[in-house]
């Protein structure tokens, strides 16, 4: 039934989109299908837990402006694997609303953008609230972003329903807010400053230890964090580019108070002469709880971000202890082909905390992390080795190539039993956007 409501919309939209051969509507859309090859994601050769998956994802969206600065956007998404059907005459429901909004601007004559209803947040690296593309769904919020300012100087502020404790499924609210100043008034500087609040109302207790009965709302068992970040960044198109980002984390988490920080540091140069070689290289650095079981959270938390690419393809670490040193060198031979090599060395940055995923740590649910700190384990993850190619084929084609492995470290080595292997992954994209 929903799958006819869809159809029946857009041929309305389209009739009316040429009445009279106005053009009234804007589409666009994407469609894009990605083969991921992946083995010893456990780092255990023995479990034989390699996977050969396909993902689509289909993406239809219509755009319409109207007089005194009033837009509509609406973006419908298919979303799945290839196979889950479980039968070639069967049908899922994976349609859905990816994005739909209103946005005025300037109502009223102030000076200011509103926009409300479903939509992305993304900002600055991403590292902290992004979009995350990569993910066959994609993030998208249900909130009400505010916007002051022009093409260089920027002011969001915004604020967004991640659960609501009245609908059927879901216990307690989960509310995200921030404030994102952006300036690019030093070029070739940009500066961006922000103030990001998580607030979850669902006791702390039975969500870490699902042991633990969960009670009424208490102050003290909820989780609210609170983070205030700079970056700065200077990107050109040869020549060096920087880009320096710093966080800090305080509020509460059940009982425990939160005190954490995040550091992400990269330095790059691209030369002007043919294939444009540029070499780059970081350092990225969130804080790890010395002490799990005290009053007091020491775990950075990278809250929504964009959580593919940033420590590896291959996604086996977070922002959230870490310490990871990288390098990479790229080349563009042609203005539509570009390849690269990347290096990680990852490491925890305390080895009393666990190995988070590429999420990240928030609430400290089990799934959060991929082990937990064992005494005498050390520090070393592993270290990363990535390949990929990016290649415009026709105009609106695009394929993309990568292939990577991990070579697992100390860590792994003593927390995985009697083996501990290195894990492979590749993958082949093409998609188009029309």
């Amino acid at each position: 039934m929903r799958c006819v409501f869809i159809v029946m919309t857009a041929l309305f939209t389209t009739w009316v989109a040429n009445t009279n051969g106005q053009e009234v509507f804007k589409f666009s859309g994407e469609l894009r299908m990605r083969a991921e090859v992946r083995d010893n994601a456990d780092f255990n050769s023995d479990r034989l837990d390699g996977t050969v998956q396909v993902f689509q994802r289909l993406r239809f969206a219509a755009a319409r402006e109207f007089e005194h600065g009033l837009k509509v956007f609406v973006q419908l998404q298919d979303s799945r694997l290839w196979g889950e059907e479980g039968s070639s005459l069967n049908a899922l429901n994976n349609v859905d609303l990816h994005q739909a909004y209103l946005q005025i601007d300037k109502p009223a004559a102030l000076p200011f953008d509103i926009r409300l209803g479903r939509q992305p947040l993304s900002f600055g690296s991403e590292r902290l609230l992004g979009k995350y593309d990569w993910h066959n769904i994609g993030r998208a919020f249900n909130a009400l972003n505010v916007q002051w300012g022009s093409a260089q100087q920027q002011l969001n502020f915004w604020l967004a329903q991640v659960r609501d404790h009245t609908a059927p499924t879901v216990a307690r609210n989960q509310e995200f807010a921030g404030a994102y100043f952006t300036s690019q008034r030093l070029l070739p500087f940009t500066l961006e400053a922000y103030w990001l609040l998580l607030y979850d109302a669902r006791n702390f207790e039975s969500i870490a230890n699902p042991a633990t009965p969960g009670r009424q709302d208490e102050p003290s068992e909820t989780l609210d964090v609170h983070t205030l970040g700079l970056r700065l960044s200077r990107a050109r198109d040869r020549g060096l580019q920087f880009d320096f980002e710093g966080a800090y984390q305080f509020g509460g988490r059940g009982f425990q108070s939160i005190r954490a920080y995040g550091l992400a540091l990269e330095a790059s140069y691209t030369l002007a002469s043919k294939w444009r070689p540029s070499l780059r290289a970081g350092y990225v650095l969130g804080s790890g709880d010395e002490q799990v079981d005290d009053n007091r959270s020491e775990t950075f938390s990278n809250l929504f971000p964009n959580a593919h690419g940033f420590l590896g393809a291959m996604d086996y670490a977070s922002w959230s202890n870490i310490s990871a040193p990288y390098a990479g060198l790229s080349f563009v031979p042609k203005e539509k082909l570009a390849f690269g090599i990347d290096y990680y060395l990852l490491a925890l940055h305390n080895d009393h905390d666990a190995w988070y995923r590429a999420g990240g740590f928030n609430i400290g649910t089990p799934q959060e992390f991929y082990r937990k700190a064992v005494a005498g384990a050390g520090k070393r993850l592993g270290h990363e080795i990535d390949v990929h190619l990016d290649y415009l084929y026709r105009e609106r084609l695009d394929l993309k190539l990568g292939l990577s492995k991990f070579f697992v470290g100390e860590f792994i080595e003593k927390t995985g039993g009697l083996r501990a292997d290195d894990s492979v992954w590749g993958y082949f994209a093409l998609e188009v956007k029309f």
